[in-house]
């Protein structure tokens, strides 16, 4: 595809790569064992490989753009600073400093603006899978890189380039970003991953669910798996993708001799079960999220602090969680009991679209989650928490059970898809005191509804009237009339993004 800033008129930008591998050795006069020359050599050898891919095919000089940015990406880590964030996100900012400079001084690029900028765009955005994910070290949220002073003249050049010039930018930063997600990867870059984590003073696992991995620098188990997903999200060509999955299972195997050694669990992501579904297009006829991002993630110490102070509508001074065990635990869905008669076809059709959109722009599932999500979809912020489950013994079964108290929309879509277990926070050794507002069900009990049915058809009611609800003034001082009762021990899970109670429209 011939663009203004890939055209056969340009100069030859070759000669220009062997003055970058020298500027490479002096700028990395100490070798940094990540990000010095021999990455970015590493880089550069992969674009190659994928510019030969048949799918890919891409030469003359588009080709040696990309090879002049593989060369070029890292460089910003040559100028670190004690002073800089523990994630060293300030490289970007440095690398187009540098890479300004000496492109600005190069006779190849020095009169070619436009080949200058291409170049500084590809640098300022190879990284930003990478920072589309939350982080620890930000308290669980999403912050983009900072590209300084060229902020404002890349994102003018980008609106600037006609549309199938800013297609091929695009096409060209897709390779860039697998080469280097190929550079890190395999059992190599899993073990280098893990190494470098635990060096930083990382925790191997993270709180909660041990193999959590929803948030950079929470564990250094979660640093290797968002690492491998990274590749599973970027690979553009055919070997790439089967390169990602090769990757993704090798960097497991990791993780799975981790748990051997701190005889600690190994539980797969329910994501890879279908990891080819990370960057794929929408399926036909499927209704999908135009704009879904992720805001920040809310940890699981978080989680449960909130969880703790949670209260029932009816006395909000109580707090039937204050003193309860409270878990990350992945459950069989066949061990869950539902507490509505009902579930809306929209509310599963949004979580579906939801579970759609974390593969394919995050190669995560919805049925993983152990902490909270703030996330944007379609232009509306929303929050969501994993489902809560309290088990416990119920009187009128005579046994202990898992009840759904939130969650069932997600729970039964997973059962739509065929997935047999969900992590969900399960909660017990609650205070008798504080029962559930419905009975226990089962699954032949909820029928797929369009709309919320009538107040008495939504549940079974532990108390059904007024005459039958239990004498609670050696905890509350509440007085329980008509309005309050059938609801006073209903749970406010606001907080965590529950849509509480539902009435009909």
């Amino acid at each position: 595809m011939p663009t203004t800033f890939l055209s056969d008129d340009n100069p030859d930008l070759a000669p220009l790569l062997d003055r970058l591998r020298t500027l490479l050795q002096t700028a990395f006069a100490v070798e940094d064992p990540y990000h010095g020359v021999n990455h970015a050599l590493d880089v550069e050898r992969y674009v190659r490989q994928i510019c030969d891919a048949p799918d890919i095919a891409i030469h003359g000089p588009a080709r040696d753009l990309l090879r002049a940015a593989a060369l070029l990406h890292d460089i910003g880590y040559s100028a670190y600073q004690p002073d800089w964030s523990p994630d060293r996100r300030e490289h970007i900012r440095a690398g187009l400093d540098i890479a300004a400079r000496f492109l600005a001084a190069d006779p190849a690029t020095a009169s070619q603006t436009t080949v200058t900028r291409a170049l500084l765009y590809l640098i300022a955005h190879h990284d930003d899978t990478n920072f589309k994910f939350p982080t620890a070290l930000r308290d669980g949220e999403v912050v983009p890189a900072d590209l300084g002073d060229h902020a404002d003249m890349l994102a003018a050049f980008e609106q600037s380039l006609a549309p199938e010039d800013r297609a091929a930018l695009t096409r060209l930063l897709c390779v860039l970003r697998e080469a280097d997600a190929l550079a890190a990867t395999d059992t190599a870059g899993a073990e280098r991953t893990f190494g470098y984590s635990v060096e930083r003073g990382l925790p191997v696992f993270a709180p909660g669910n041990p193999l959590n991995a929803w948030c950079w620098e929470e564990s250094a188990v979660s640093n290797v798996r968002i690492a491998a997903r990274r590749l599973l999200l970027d690979a553009t060509s055919e070997a790439g993708k089967s390169a990602a999955r090769r990757s993704y299972a090798a960097a497991e195997a990791v993780i799975l001799d981790v748990c051997r050694h701190y005889e600690v669990p190994y539980i797969p992501e329910t994501a890879a079960l279908d990891p080819v579904a990370a960057g794929t297009s929408p399926v036909d006829g499927q209704a999908e999220v135009e704009d879904f991002r992720l805001l920040r993630y809310i940890g699981w110490n978080t989680v449960v602090g909130i969880l703790r102070g949670v209260a029932i509508i009816g006395d909000r001074s109580l707090k039937p969680y204050a003193t309860a065990r409270i878990t990350a635990s992945r459950l069989p869905i066949a061990s869950l009991r539902p507490a509505a008669t009902y579930a809306l076809e929209r509310q599963i059709a949004g979580h579906r679209a939801l579970q759609r959109g974390l593969q394919r722009e995050y190669a995560l599932s919805l049925f993983d989650l152990t902490g909270a999500l703030d996330y944007v979809c379609d232009g509306r912020q929303y929050r969501i928490s994993p489902p809560l489950v309290e088990t416990y013994f119920e009187p009128s079964e005579g046994q202990r059970i898992s009840v759904i108290v939130d969650g069932l929309h997600r729970v039964m879509l997973a059962r739509e898809l065929g997935i047999e277990e969900i992590w969900v926070i399960e909660i017990s050794d609650i205070p008798e005191q504080f029962p559930l507002v419905p009975l226990p069900l089962t699954w032949d009990d909820v029928r797929l509804v369009s709309d919320v049915p009538p107040t008495l058809q939504k549940r079974r009611f532990r108390f059904p009237t007024l005459e039958s609800f239990p004498d609670i003034s050696g905890f509350s001082q509440v007085q329980v009339n008509e309005e309050n009762f059938l609801y006073f021990f209903y749970r406010d899970l606001s907080l965590l993004g529950s849509d509480g109670i539902r009435t009909q429209s």
